[in-house]
């Protein structure tokens, strides 16, 4: 006799109940702000509501973290 409920619902993925936890703690932290410092030495959030151009710049060695959504990678080429 098989006794899985067909109506039972998937398991939970921990990773992803994190990881939107930590989305919205950002969100509460950071407002309507796009850029903010936090009270940790070095450390600064951004939000982003649509994709941005891409630039050339230099920037310090660091980590970027993606809480919500992901990157998008365009490659222009001027000639």
């Amino acid at each position: 006799m098989n006794n899985v409920c067909k109506n039972a619902s998937a398991p939970s993925n921990p990773a992803n109940e994190l990881r939107s936890e930590f989305a919205h703690k950002i969100t509460v932290f950071m407002g309507f702000e796009e850029s903010r410092a936090a009270d940790i030495p070095g450390l600064s959030l951004h939000r982003r509501i649509a994709p941005t151009a891409p630039c050339s710049m230099t920037y310090e060695p660091g980590v970027i973290v993606i809480a919500q959504g992901r990157p998008r990678r365009n490659y222009f080429h001027v000639w």
